[in-house]
C-alpha cells in the first residue's frame, strides 16, 4: 500500500469493460479465513464463526459467500460464474 498509484491501478476495474484491466488479475479470497479478520485487531466475522464453532459447527458446514464487490452482477457471472457455483453451493447445502 505505500504506492497508491499502483494500488488503485490494480483495484480499478477497465473503464470499458468493467472486468479487470490487461494483464491484472483480482479476485476475492475465499473461505472463512478469508473474511475473519480485515487486519490484527479489525475482526470482521470472527465472532461469530467463533461463536458457531463453539456450539458445534465446522468449516464444512458453513459457506461464506465471498465475491468481488466492485464488479455489476451481470459481470460476477460473466467472469466468475459466480451465481452458477452460489446456486451450487447452496444445492449441496440442502442436499446435506
Amino acid at each position: 500500500l505505500s504506492n497508491w498509484t499502483c494500488w488503485l491501478h490494480h483495484l480499478q476495474p477497465d473503464p470499458v469493460t468493467g472486468i479487470d484491466r490487461e494483464g491484472v488479475r483480482v479476485r476475492s479470497a475465499k473461505g472463512l479465513r478469508s473474511s475473519d479478520y480485515f487486519i490484527t485487531g479489525f475482526w470482521l466475522w470472527s465472532k461469530l464463526i467463533e461463536n458457531l464453532a463453539d456450539i458445534g459447527y465446522v468449516e464444512e458446514n458453513i459457506h461464506l459467500a465471498c465475491y468481488d464487490w466492485r464488479l455489476a452482477y451481470p459481470l460476477l457471472e460473466k467472469r466468475d460464474q459466480y451465481f452458477t457455483g452460489l446456486r451450487y453451493e447452496i444445492e449441496k447445502a440442502l442436499a446435506m
